[in-house]
């Protein structure tokens, strides 16, 4: 898709489905580190101690 948008045509052209969306979505959210979480909700303060040891934390602790 970015290269079709690269090469000069217009990204309101695009289509794309439901299971294409979700396919990207996945991939998206693979690629964020543990540590980018942490920082996001230190920097929100929504947390009352954000100084938690995430690569501590497993996905069993977290379902």
């Amino acid at each position: 898709m970015l290269q079709y948008v690269e090469t000069g045509n217009r990204a309101e052209d695009l289509r794309m489905d439901v299971l294409q969306a979700i396919r990207y979505i996945i991939q998206a959210w693979e690629e964020v580190d543990a540590e980018i979480i942490h920082n996001c909700w230190h920097h929100t303060k929504i947390l009352p101690d954000a100084n938690v040891n995430l690569r501590n934390i497993s996905e069993k602790n977290i379902l």
